[in-house]
This record gives C-alpha cells, structure tokens and sequence, in this order.
C-alpha cells in the first residue's frame, strides 16, 4: 500500500486590529490572542504603547506584528494587509477600532476636521474592509467596527463623531449583505462609556457625558467590549452579521 500525504497542518487564525496598541484595541488584540489567533496591531507610530502590547502579545504564545500605517491612506492600506497576508497566510479577522473623538460645538468644527474624523473613523473602515477581500481564506472572514454611543443617544459638541460612529452601522449592514455569500460577516460594536484611564478620576464623567445615567451604576471596562469581539470572531460567531451590539451597562438600549 502506499502510504497516504500526510495532512498539511492547519493554518494558525490571523487578525488585524487598527488602533490596538492601547486601551479597548489593545484589549481586543489580547483578547483575539488568548483565542490563539496570531495578531498585527496597527497604529500610526511605534511607541512605549506598542512596544508594550507586542510584549503583552507574545507572553500569550502567539505571533505577534505591529505595522506602522496611515489607516486613511488607500495605498498604505493596501500595502499593510499584503503584508500581514504574507506573513500570515491570511487575514481571518479585521478590527476596525482606530478612531478620532474630538469634542467641538457645532460652530466651531471645521470643514478640515469633520473630515480628518470622517476619514478616520469611517472612510478607513471602508478602506480596510476593502483592502481586506482578496486576503481572507476561502471559508469567509469576519470584518467588526468599533462604533459609539454618541452615535445613537446622541451627545453634544461631537456632532463629526457621532456621524462618523453611526455611518459604520450602515456601511456594516450593507456588507453584510453583500458579502455574505463569501462566509463574511460584518458587525458592529458599540461600547458606552468604557473605563481607559483607571484611578482617581475613572468614577466621572466627561464633560459631554454629564447628565447621562448608567444603569449599571459604573463604566464598562476594555475587557467587557473585548469579550464580544472574540465572541463575533469565534465559530460561535458564524450566524451573526449585519448586527450593532451595545456594551453599554444599559446607556442606551439599541
């Protein structure tokens, strides 16, 4: 008889998290890396805090990467998921949690930084969602966005941000549509008010969160927005697409 091939080993999951060098991206990376998928955080420089998150990475056992881009740059878009691909073998994951939160009343936001926020927080999802088809394995992907509160209670002085955070909720159900013949889902996340500095000032609220009131009686925590990545990411996550999630302690109920 003669003797079978032996199977070529599974390919280990990939991810890529744009803003995932501190704070809820950071959480989601280790998150993602503590499910075994190896990891490419992406900022627009490399720091203390990236420095940091790729040792947090690698003491999870997995590979890790840090990949400095422009999120709002077509060709450097491109070029970082090409690369994370031949790295990786594929991209099975993508975050989209880079974000720009300027606070400015409705007078004094101009042109120019409507779109730098425009471009940050939704223009690059469209970009990366993009970048990423012709990267994600033949048995589909998973494509999440990182939204807001602010873009569905509504908040004052951050009218370029909640337009911004809302718009993702389109651009998701419309690709979930679309590319759900290709096994892609794409979801959003919505996190409320989410504890990023811990100590003496965590308990209050910024000044354009004044007013509101948590029925959990705290913030949420990175960890808490994390765990329902990992959720949309997993297997468990293959039937839901199109979908906003609120991680929100009650904030706002979606």
């Amino acid at each position: 008889m003669i003797p079978s091939e032996p199977p070529e080993p599974s390919r280990q999951r990939c991810a890529l998290i744009t803003g995932g060098t501190r704070h809820i991206g950071r959480a989601i990376a280790l998150a993602l890396a503590e499910e075994g998928l190896a990891c490419t955080v992406v900022s627009r420089h490399f720091d203390d805090d990236a420095r940091e998150t790729i040792r947090m990475l690698e003491a999870c056992g997995v590979p890790a990467a840090h990949a400095v881009a422009d999120v709002t740059r077509p060709d450097a878009v491109k070029t970082l998921f090409a690369q994370t691909a031949a790295r990786f073998g594929a991209v099975d994951v993508v975050v989209h949690c880079a974000s720009m939160r300027g606070v400015a009343a409705l007078a004094d936001i101009t042109l120019s930084s409507w779109r730098e926020v425009m471009a940050v927080n939704l223009d690059a999802a469209f970009l990366c969602s993009q970048a990423a088809l012709p990267h994600f394995p033949a048995q589909g992907g998973r494509i999440i966005y990182l939204s807001g509160a602010a873009a569905f209670h509504g908040v004052a002085h951050r009218a370029h941000v909640a337009a911004s955070k809302a718009a993702l909720l389109g651009l998701a159900r419309a690709l979930a549509t679309e590319l759900a013949d290709l096994g892609i889902t794409v979801n959003c996340i919505s996190p409320g008010i989410i504890d990023t500095e811990p100590g003496p000032n965590a308990v209050k609220l910024a000044p354009h969160h004044q007013g509101l009131r948590i029925p959990a009686g705290r913030k949420g925590t990175p960890e808490e927005v994390a765990a329902v990545v990992r959720m949309l990411a997993s297997e468990q996550g293959a039937y839901i697409t199109g979908q906003v999630i609120h991680v929100n302690g009650g904030l706002y109920y979606g």
